[in-house]
C-alpha cells in the first residue's frame, strides 16, 4: 500500500471511511513533527507542543489553536562503573547480613500509561481508537469463518447421495451463500488490516545521521547474548574482591521486526523486556508496549536519558563467542584478590566484559540491558548519542 498516496482504515466495523490520509512523521533541521488528520482538520505533534488546525477550503478561512505542549527536557548521565559476580563468601556473607541489609534496586519503568511524552498523546488516542476497532472486528471474523465453513459442511454432505443431482438446484443456492460468506470474510479481514496506524517517516535531511544509526542497529541485532537486568545492589565492603555492584539479569531477545500496533515503512529495533513493557526504537520516539494491546506509552526520543557503558562480569555461564575475556577471578576470594585457601574446592571465574545500555526518562522510563560484544555496544551508544543530540538541536533552533 503507498502511504504517501490516500489511506484507508476501517471505522466502527459496520462501514469504512476514509477519515485520515494517513499518520505522517516529519523531520527537518527544524526538529520532529507528527501531523495526524483531514485535509482541513488535523492535529500536528511538535516540538512547541499540539495544535488543531482547522480550514474551509475555498474560502481562505484557517484556524490554529494550541492544545497541547511539551516540557524542556535536561539529561542527566550516571557514569558510575558497574562490576559484578556471582560467588558470595558464604562465612562473610552471613556476617555482613547480622549488621546490614543492602536492598536491591529495581530496575523497571513506571506505569505504562503515565510514561507517555505530551506531545505524543493525540498520537497515542489514535492508535487505542484503532485497537478498539480491532477488537470489535475480529469477533465478526471468527463468526463469519465459522458460517462459511457450516455451508461448506453441507455441501460435502451430499456428496454421501447417489441421485445427488436431486438436490442440484439446493447445491446451487448454498454455493451462492458461500461466495457471499468468502467476499464478507476478506471485507472483514481487510477492513481488521486497516485498522493499524500507517506510518510514512520521511526524514529529509536527517537522513544521513539516521542511516548511520540504522546500520549500527542492524550490527547490535546480531550480537549473540542479550540480557535484561531487572535489579541491582551495592556490595558491602569486604563481600566481594573487585566488584562495586551485584546485578540480577534475564536473558531477552533484541531484533529487528515489526509492532502490531504500527505499520511503517522502517521497522523499529525491538527490546524484550523481562519486567515490564518491551521496547521500540522508532526514528522520532520509543514505544513501550505490554502483552496488553491497550497498555502502551510514547516517549518523544528527545526526551530519553540514554546512556551506554561497559561491565566487568564475572561469568558463571557459558562465555558469548563475542565476549571479551578481562581475565579470571577466585570463587572464594580475599580482600586483596588472592585466592581463599580456606576452601579446598576453590576454582577460578573468567571476568568478562559486556556492555551496557540503559534508557530512562523523566515520565518513568527505567530499563537497562547486557549485551554480549562491549566494542559493538559502544558503536550504537556513540551513533544513537549523537542522533538525539542533533534531534535536541533542532528542537532548540525551533524555539
Amino acid at each position: 500500500m503507498n502511504f504517501l498516496n490516500q489511506i484507508k482504515m476501517a471505522w466502527r466495523f459496520r462501514k469504512r471511511v476514509k477519515i485520515i490520509p494517513g499518520v505522517y512523521l516529519n523531520f527537518s533541521t527544524k526538529g520532529v513533527s507528527t501531523t495526524l488528520g483531514l485535509r482541513g482538520l488535523n492535529v500536528n505533534l511538535g516540538s512547541k507542543g499540539a495544535y488543531l488546525n482547522q480550514g474551509i477550503s475555498g474560502l481562505g478561512l484557517y484556524n490554529r489553536t494550541k492544545i497541547g505542549g511539551q516540557q524542556p527536557q535536561n539529561i542527566e548521565f550516571d557514569t558510575q562503573k558497574e562490576q559484578s559476580d556471582n560467588e558470595l563468601n558464604p562465612v562473610i556473607d552471613k556476617l555482613l547480613r547480622l549488621t546490614s541489609d543492602i536492598e536491591a534496586h529495581q530496575i523497571k519503568s513506571e506505569s505504562i500509561e503515565e510514561i507517555t511524552s505530551p506531545g505524543l498523546d493525540a498520537l497515542r488516542r489514535m492508535i487505542v481508537e484503532a485497537q478498539q476497532e480491532k477488537s470489535e472486528i475480529w469477533p465478526l471474523v471468527q463468526k463469519a469463518l465459522d458460517q462459511l465453513e457450516a455451508l461448506k459442511s453441507r455441501v460435502r454432505s451430499f456428496d454421501k447421495f447417489l441421485i445427488r443431482h436431486v438436490f442440484s438446484s439446493l447445491i446451487q443456492e448454498i454455493n451462492t451463500n458461500i461466495f457471499d460468506k468468502e467476499e464478507e470474510v476478506l471485507e472483514l479481514l481487510e477492513q481488521f488490516d486497516l485498522a493499524t496506524i500507517p506510518l510514512n517517516i520521511n526524514l529529509g535531511q536527517l537522513e544521513p545521521i539516521y542511516e548511520k544509526l540504522n546500520l549500527e542497529i542492524e550490527a547490535l541485532a546480531r550480537c549473540e547474548k542479550f540480557w535484561d537486568i531487572t535489579a541491582s545492589r551495592k556490595v558491602a565492603v569486604g563481600k566481594k574482591f573487585g566488584a562495586s555492584l551485584e546485578v540480577e539479569r534475564r536473558p531477552v531477545r533484541i531484533a529487528i521486526e515489526d509492532v502490531d500496533l504500527l505499520s511503517c515503512q522502517r521497522k523499529p529495533l525491538h527490546f524484550e523486556n523481562a519486567n515490564g513493557g518491551d521496547l521500540y526504537l522508532f526514528p522520532g520516539f520509543i514505544l513501550v508496549k505490554e502483552d496488553n494491546v491497550t497498555r502502551f506509552g510514547l516517549i518523544d526520543l528527545r526526551e530519553v536519558e540514554f546512556e551506554y557503558s561497559t561491565l566487568n562480569f564475572h561469568e558463571t555461564d557459558a562465555i558469548p563467542s563475542d565476549g571479551k575475556l578481562m581475565g579470571t577471578t577466585w570463587a572464594k576470594v580475599n580482600k586483596d584478590g588472592s585466592p581463599d585457601l580456606r576452601f579446598t574446592n576453590n576454582y577460578k571465574i573468567p571476568v568478562v566484559q559486556y556492555g551496557t545500555l540503559t534508557f530512562k526518562s523523566k515520565s518513568g522510563m527505567n530499563e537497562r540491558y547486557l549485551v554480549s560484544n562491549s566494542l559493538q555496544t559502544q558503536r550504537f551508544g556513540i551513533v544513537l548519542n549523537e542522533y538525539i543530540e542533533i534531534l535536541k538541536k533542532c528542537n532548540i533552533s525551533r524555539t
